[in-house]
């Protein structure tokens, strides 16, 4: 409140949550790359990002159903790809 909003901003704070291991910040900012809301929209990363809330011990309830949706997105090559940018960033690379 009391701040103009700024959607860059926003993204940057969701990132570094999710970049952190936040599972809600991971699929919100999952939703917003499959949306392509304020981002350029990528469903490999989107599902990535998803899968890795879906993954994690404090996942959100939802997150597995937003990942197999997701999932009917991608092509079985785009999945593939997806789900090596998830063990990538288990390893400590970043997803993009």
């Amino acid at each position: 409140q009391g701040v103009p909003r700024d959607a860059a901003q926003a993204i940057h704070w969701f990132r570094g949550a999710a970049m952190g291991g936040d599972g809600k910040s991971q699929v919100i900012l999952g939703l917003q790359y499959a949306s392509g809301r304020f981002v350029k929209r990528d469903f490999e990363l989107a599902y990535a990002w998803v899968a890795l809330a879906a993954e994690a011990p404090n996942a959100p309830p939802y997150a597995a159903q937003i990942r197999n949706a997701l999932a009917g997105h991608l092509t079985a090559a785009e999945l593939a790809k997806s789900q090596e940018r998830v063990r990538s960033w288990k390893a400590g690379q970043d997803l993009q």
